[in-house]
């Protein structure tokens, strides 16, 4: 939003994440790293550029973009170095000592590599544990959690039909 001015957390992720899925953005903003390997963290394969200038151009490319220039299954070749792991299903809290986040695979399930279904509303986990203890012991039995992810994609952009029903 053109009003905000600070953002807060972990903006490096944030950023790498739009890298990996918005290749078409990039041309401007980024390069790929010369010396990156895929043994080493996915971050590091990005090398950003330092100019303020670009937020206009950005957000021109941004809302022009179609879906062909979203890459949605982007980590593709790093899965033989970091293999896919079921517990990234797990639908429910997670936190990082006092704070805690809703983790919401369902919202997200092609770049998993699945058909995108309707998923199920976030607030369908408020108040399914009101402690930490509560929420370490959910994420330590993840697997009654999982999501079920469905189909496999054939086409990146493949989603169920209800899918894009839901979303008019």
């Amino acid at each position: 939003m053109h009003q905000t001015r600070t953002v807060s957390g972990y903006l490096t992720l944030l950023q790498v994440w739009v890298y990996e899925h918005f290749p078409t953005l990039c041309a401007n903003c980024c390069r790929l790293s010369q010396v990156y390997d895929e043994d080493y963290p996915r971050a590091l394969r990005w090398k950003p550029k330092r100019d303020k200038g670009l937020v206009i151009p950005f957000r021109k490319a941004l809302d022009e973009i179609d879906v062909d220039g979203i890459c949605w299954t982007p980590y593709r070749e790093h899965r033989p170095k970091r293999p896919f792991e079921v517990v990234s299903l797990f639908r429910g809290w997670i936190r990082w000592g006092p704070k805690m986040y809703a983790h919401l695979p369902d919202r997200v399930l092609r770049q998993y590599g699945h058909v995108q279904t309707i998923p199920g509303s976030p607030l369908e986990i408020v108040g399914q544990t009101t402690t930490p203890e509560e929420m370490d012991i959910m994420f330590t039995q993840y697997a009654v959690h999982v999501v079920d992810a469905g189909a496999v994609v054939h086409k990146p952009a493949d989603c169920a039909i209800e899918y894009m029903d839901c979303l008019q």
